[in-house]
């Protein structure tokens, strides 16, 4: 497989997504919801609150921007001062909206960045911020567009979705995935802090005839800029089979692509 060629594909829409948690005995729950399976983006999958960024979301006049350089933050110094404020104030935006939670920018910790593969005719560019809710805050959703939400941990999530009683997109089963390894919120906060963004494109293709998502970790991931180093334990590739994703070791599978 050749280098990833982003020059004829179509480009990603700014989004942004918010991972609320909380402290749960043992770890911690996130809040994950469910989107109605006849309406939008992404139905009736299981998601964290978030959507695609707004142009109104680029205006000034924020008070709670004085003293943040989003762009810093995001680990994107090339942004722009308005579009990088704009994806926090989208995430504000789309919690508000799908959740009933008013956070304040400044409860926003940016923790991870995921871009459609450039195979996809509809693509995101998506910024995942990690935001602690407050004692006694409590998500309400519209029961319109997204359907019921609950707090689980990403254990469980995950092992829901094994069992297939909910559907989640590869970046949210990497992240759940991801989550499931902090044993409590101090862990997580510690390590968003240390950690540097770098933004993750999945390689599309066919794996045992069936579609497959590659991430930069795969050793067979496309040399290029977002290739990533090895991460042992981490999957690195997702098949789809009858409408789920599910995680599978490259090793004796017959690959193709990209698609």
């Amino acid at each position: 497989m050749n280098d990833i060629n982003t020059s004829q594909v179509a480009a990603p829409v700014d989004s942004a997504s918010v991972i609320l948690f909380r402290p749960a005995q043992g770890g911690l729950e996130i809040y994950l919801m469910e989107r109605n399976s006849e309406r939008g983006a992404f139905a009736g999958m299981s998601v964290f609150p978030g959507g695609v960024m707004e142009p109104s979301d680029c205006q000034d006049g924020c008070p709670q921007t004085e003293g943040l350089d989003p762009a810093f933050l995001l680990n994107e110094p090339n942004l722009a001062r308005d579009r990088a404020m704009g994806l926090f104030k989208a995430a504000v935006r789309e919690t508000f909206e799908e959740a009933g939670v008013l956070l304040s920018i400044k409860r926003l910790v940016p923790f991870s960045r995921w871009i459609t593969p450039v195979a996809m005719k509809k693509r995101f560019d998506t910024r995942f911020f990690l935001s602690q809710a407050l004692p006694g805050e409590e998500p309400a959703v519209d029961g319109k567009e997204i359907v019921s939400g609950a707090w689980i941990t990403p254990g469980q999530a995950l092992e829901r979705h094994r069992k297939r009683e909910i559907k989640v997109v590869p970046p949210t089963f990497m992240t759940l995935f991801q989550l499931a390894a902090f044993d409590g919120v101090e862990s997580l906060l510690r390590q968003a802090a240390s950690t540097r963004i770098v933004p993750v494109l999945p390689f599309s293709c066919r794996m045992d005839g069936a579609p497959c998502v590659m991430y930069p970790h795969d050793p067979e991931y496309p040399p290029g800029k977002y290739k990533q180093p090895a991460k042992p334990g981490w999957p690195s590739r997702l098949i789809l089979r009858e409408g789920f994703w599910e995680a599978v070791s490259p090793a004796h599978s017959e690959l193709s692509g990209p698609v």
